[in-house]
């Protein structure tokens, strides 16, 4: 089923520096049980985006968490600095932010694998959830992460191109180390799953990621870029 996604911050109260508060139910994966959760919360979303890519913007905001989906209240929890994604399409489907969330949560598994092997930069994936904002007309969803502060970077992609740096400020060095260790994580989930599925498209800031791709075996699975024995 396909839903206009507004990228319009309107809501029911306000706060300082005319951005609104709104209500919020933030819908979170959890493996291995494979379930997804509810949790009443409430944001506040900058009016204009930060980032701009082909198919999503990127918004920061702050959202907390607090009640739950039974209508049982729970002390809201402090504020976290969080980036939210809309589908610049607004005909893109609901179904494709849970498969995003889904991804990035399988990848976190992943990475918790990986550390297991005591690499020599560990890493891992930022929390993320599908909003399902309450306040506005129809109900839209989008995406919500933790925001990552640093130098943001992409170190390979979803056809097979490792990124090269080209690191001039002096720490050639660690940037070989952060973008060996992408790969090595790639490589990894390759291996470990006997070459049945292929974490890539790795980015962030340091050893810290998100935004992953997934090719699998099963190309129903993690949406319309995974491109199953070819990627």
């Amino acid at each position: 089923m396909s839903t206009a996604n507004s990228n319009s911050n309107s809501s029911s109260s306000s706060s300082a520096g005319g951005v609104r508060t709104e209500r919020c139910i933030m819908h979170r994966f959890h493996l291995p049980q494979g379930r997804w959760s509810k949790q009443v919360c409430q944001i506040q979303v900058e009016v204009q985006p930060f980032a701009q890519g082909s198919f999503r913007s990127a918004y920061r905001g702050v959202l907390r968490a607090g009640g739950d989906d039974g209508g049982k209240k729970k002390n809201s929890s402090k504020a976290e600095r969080v980036v939210f994604k809309f589908a610049r399409d607004r005909n893109t489907p609901r179904s494709m932010y849970f498969q995003d969330v889904e991804a990035q949560v399988y990848a976190q598994h992943w990475a918790l694998q990986f550390n297991q092997r005591k690499p020599a930069m560990r890493v891992s994936f930022v929390d993320c959830y599908v909003l399902e904002l309450v306040d506005r007309p129809g109900r839209p969803v989008c995406g919500c992460e933790t925001l990552i502060s640093g130098d943001f970077r992409k170190y390979n992609n979803n056809v097979g191109a490792a990124v090269v740096s080209t690191d001039q400020s002096g720490a050639e060095a660690e940037a070989e180390m952060d973008s060996k260790t992408a790969q090595a994580f790639s490589h990894f989930t390759y291996e470990e799953s006997n070459r049945s599925i292929l974490i890539c498209d790795i980015q962030g800031v340091r050893g810290t990621y998100t935004d992953p791709q997934i090719h699998t075996q099963d190309v129903s699975k993690f949406g319309g870029g995974n491109l199953g024995e070819t990627g």
